[in-house]
């Protein structure tokens, strides 16, 4: 069999979509994001700093000195 992967936009869209599969007899599987919430929140604010240019760039010489 096939496996589809729905991603909600909230709890109540999950909560909803998760009851239809079970009434509708379906394997149902729920996932917790396996990264820390706030490792998260500072890679996505890192990633809207770096669309500002707000960037420091290092020549690749001066790595290693």
């Amino acid at each position: 069999m096939e496996s589809v992967i729905i991603k909600p936009k909230n709890k109540k869209d999950l909560k909803i979509i998760v009851d239809l599969a079970r009434h509708l007899k379906a394997e149902v599987y729920c996932d917790e994001s396996p990264y820390d919430p706030e490792f998260v929140d500072k890679i996505l604010e890192s990633k809207k700093q770096a669309s500002r240019g707000k960037v420091t760039a290092i020549k690749t010489d001066d790595l290693w000195k």
